[in-house]
């Protein structure tokens, strides 16, 4: 069985992959078109990966979407919270919230680091989106395919693409680079790859000007996985 989604693909401006991909796959199942600054100026000023996907869920949820977010990440869930109602859920993380912000540091990064996150997720959870703890597997991706929904994820760029890390004036360096985060929208897979819609220019260089990559199933997963526990966004109508 092979699934591709015919979700359109944008010209990446710098630094707006997220951005990008959510004005993709939002006119894949509406047909407008998006402006990717507009969308960026509401979703990219957060802290990190995690928390764009909920300023993106919101985002899209003003303009008529339901959003659906998986994820593994621990900064969001205790394990045990798994199966709590919506409510239960939020009054968790508002004591969670609590005893950080009450908690004595030096190291504000730290703390930032795990607040963050919790205040962006009790927003989408009062917002109405819905929020799921679950292993993001092979068969996890395809089921939502499977129902031509297409799926946005954050992924590490330099393993994705096999290029060197990147300093902050974005040159490649492999001893004064960093690992760089990245957004893509999974579109379809056939036999044991996935098919990916990747929106950053780099794209066409490795692949042509229709950016589409394609890459074994535990492959994407370790992409994924390289920058933090791995998640998934949805958005329909």
């Amino acid at each position: 069985m092979a699934v591709m989604l015919k979700v359109p693909r944008y010209r990446q401006p710098p630094m707006m992959c997220g951005a990008t991909a959510l004005a993709e796959v939002m006119e894949y199942f509406d047909g407008k078109k998006y402006n990717i600054k507009e969308i960026a100026k509401e979703t990219e000023k957060t802290y990190k990966n995690i928390d764009w996907l909920f300023a993106a869920g919101l985002f899209a949820m003003k303009r008529g979407f339901k959003s659906k977010i998986i994820t593994i990440s621990t900064e969001i869930f205790d394990p045990s919270w798994t199966n709590l109602t919506y409510d239960k859920l939020i009054r968790k993380m508002r004591k969670r919230l609590e005893y950080l912000l009450s908690k004595k540091t030096n190291d504000s990064y730290i703390i930032e680091w795990n607040i963050s996150p919790l205040k962006w997720a009790i927003k989408y959870l009062e917002k109405g989106g819905e929020l799921f703890y679950h292993p993001i597997t092979t068969k996890l991706i395809k089921t939502f395919l499977e129902k031509r929904i297409p799926l946005i994820v954050p992924i590490n760029e330099n393993l994705f693409h096999g290029i060197k890390r990147t300093t902050q004036d974005d040159e490649y360096d492999d001893i004064k680079g960093m690992g760089t985060g990245h957004v893509v929208v999974i579109s379809g897979f056939r036999k044991n790859k996935f098919i990916i819609i990747d929106s950053e220019i780099i794209a066409e260089r490795f692949r042509g000007k229709r950016g589409k990559v394609e890459k074994e199933f535990e492959i994407l997963l370790n992409c994924m996985s390289a920058g933090g526990p791995p998640s998934l966004f949805a958005i329909y109508k």
